[in-house]
């Protein structure tokens, strides 16, 4: 069970805004420490951090014990592999190679007019060998916190000051795993008021949180949001657009940037 129950909060020393601050518009901006946020009726918000240590922050004073809650992504957000193999990037790049490779046998089924594959059937068996490598890597892959220690101190912090849950693209035949992972970098969720897991299959993160959101009993007005992909954060803001409730989406981008530097690097 989420953990309600009021306790001391140390994540809430400042507070930020976005740049050219809108209340009424869904923005994209980088993270200052100029003035609070003062969130509205029904207002929908993205901001983006670097930093872990820029979330305190982002969050506003109304966002404090009751009537919130946050959901938090684990892959690139969290934790990551300690190597490319078996990173969301690595995910990526082995879809597209797979996909590739069948979309060229099948393109030879064709020019010899034998039987072939449907698209949607390409995208099927692609996804499937993807997973099943994933799943392998996954099981036996070490992993680290994103920002050393200082993501783990950052997240229990946040679960200190308003219940929590954990929102990843994982499936739940990784359950066991992903509970070993976390634990190995010191972030215990079996211990009773610490964050639970809903597994999105790479279904659609909005529609299943809300979904949880929707079966409490006192559903919260003001809904945090972290993650690494901005799909997922606008994938929130379509599932809560008619609902009366504020929305506060965090991108991530630590992992992007590095990455993409990685390649910047690479490609010079």
């Amino acid at each position: 069970m989420l953990n309600t129950k009021k306790t001391t909060c140390t994540l809430f020393s400042k507070n930020c805004t976005p740049q050219s601050y809108n209340p009424f518009l869904s923005t994209y901006r980088m993270c200052s420490s100029s003035q609070p946020l003062r969130m509205q009726v029904r207002s929908v918000n993205t901001v983006e951090i670097e930093s872990i240590a820029k979330l305190p922050m982002c969050i506003p004073q109304e966002f404090k014990y009751q009537n919130s809650l946050a959901g938090i992504d684990i892959d690139n957000t969290i934790l990551e592999p300690v190597q490319y193999l078996g990173s969301d990037h690595w995910f990526d790049d082995f879809y597209a190679q797979t996909f590739n490779k069948i979309a060229a046998l099948n393109n030879l089924k064709i020019a010899r007019r034998l039987k072939a594959l449907t698209a949607a059937r390409v995208r099927e068996l692609t996804l499937k060998e993807t997973l099943s490598q994933y799943h392998k890597i996954q099981r036996i892959t070490h992993v680290k916190p994103v920002q050393h220690e200082e993501t783990i101190k950052i997240f229990m912090q946040l679960q200190q000051c308003m219940p929590s849950i954990l929102v990843t693209a994982r499936g739940k035949e990784l359950n066991n795993t992903t509970k070993r992972q976390l634990k190995t970098i010191n972030f215990n969720i079996d211990q009773p008021g610490n964050a639970e897991i809903i597994y999105c299959a790479g279904g659609d993160k909005g529609i299943l949180f809300k979904q949880f959101w929707q079966g409490l009993k006192d559903k919260p007005k003001n809904i945090l949001f972290v993650d690494d992909k901005l799909k997922n954060l606008k994938s929130i803001e379509n599932a809560f657009q008619s609902e009366n409730v504020n929305v506060l989406n965090i991108y991530y981008s630590h992992v992007n940037k590095r990455m993409a530097l990685k390649e910047g690097v690479r490609h010079a």
